[in-house]
């Protein structure tokens, strides 16, 4: 006898389709946004919206008011959509399983932010993610989605909205951009720093012999283009979402020196070796070390060069 399906694995369940679903969901967020009480809204398989308030205003510490912030930092109320599971049976037995992101998504309506959660079904992505600031995605829900759903997102949301996946174990957010894979997008790197640090060994890595970058405050930062190697590394440095010109190369050189065991200053120079896991696809990974240098200029600002270990 066949086991009973998991009422909380997440899954596609099957909908109503009303005639005017664009106004199921411009009415979910216009009550979500009537009171004086904060709530996110969960569209329901059956097109029902289901108003879970939030906390108080003044009843959350402030560390995790902070928290959230930073998730999504925004001087404006933003229009957040968020593809979660939301099978009724499921909704009606606990809330916070069925959506492990539930929380999170209360102290984003708590902090002003418009929320709706749905299924993600095609017959209503559109609608559901019209005007929207924010996609957020259940990365459970991924495989329920229509191929061409990053499309359809960018075609109906805000100029700008951000796409993100959540991983439903983890929490972690995974920005998505569009790219020419064959599934049509892939997962980005945030803009910022670190982001870059990360993505310049990645490079440095990948290249069949060592390159010696130099890294110098009060210089650009080396554009990751001119350590490509084959097209695949050029339209994957085409996609990433860096500002150069904004990127401080101060705080470059201080996230890569909290990660290394400095030797003693001598000659001015300290040295040290970084070592790390290179993803090299299929799950599998290679260890890969560099070799730094740390040292200061004539004028007294600092230099770093990084090279591979042969």
């Amino acid at each position: 006898m066949p086991e009973p399906p998991n009422l909380f694995e997440p899954h596609m369940p099957e909908v109503d389709v009303p005639p005017d679903l664009q106004g199921v969901f411009t009415k979910a967020r216009i009550e979500i946004a009537s009171g004086d009480e904060r709530r996110i809204g969960i569209v329901t398989p059956g097109r029902m919206v289901m108003l879970q308030p939030a906390p108080p205003p003044g009843s959350i510490p402030k560390e995790f008011v902070a928290q959230v912030s930073q998730l999504l930092p925004s001087a404006k109320p933003l229009n957040i959509t968020f593809v979660g599971h939301t099978q009724l049976e499921a909704l009606m037995q606990d809330k916070a399983k069925c959506i492990p992101q539930l929380g999170q998504l209360l102290g984003f309506a708590y902090l002003g932010h418009n929320v709706i959660v749905f299924e993600g079904h095609s017959s209503a992505f559109e609608y559901a993610v019209r005007d929207c600031d924010v996609l957020m995605i259940d990365s459970g829900m991924l495989a329920f989605l229509q191929p061409d759903w990053l499309d359809v997102a960018l075609r109906a949301a805000r100029p700008g909205a951000k796409m993100i996946v959540q991983d439903r174990k983890t929490g972690r957010l995974q920005p998505v951009i569009k790219s020419k894979n064959a599934q049509g997008w892939r997962y980005g790197e945030p803009d910022g720093e670190a982001s870059y640090a990360n993505c310049l060994l990645t490079m440095l890595a990948k290249a069949h012999s060592p390159v010696p970058v130099r890294i110098a405050s009060g210089s650009p930062l080396p554009s990751l283009a001119q350590f490509a190697g084959d097209p695949a590394q050029r339209e994957w440095i085409a996609e990433l979402p860096f500002r150069y010109d904004a990127l401080n190369v101060d705080r470059v050189i201080a996230i890569l020196h909290r990660v290394v065991n400095w030797s003693s200053p001598e000659n001015g120079e300290s040295k040290g070796v970084l070592k790390a896991q290179l993803a090299t696809g299929g799950g599998q990974r290679q260890a890969v070390s560099f070799d730094l240098t740390l040292g200061q200029d004539a004028a007294g600002k600092q230099r770093l060069e990084i090279v591979k270990s042969a």
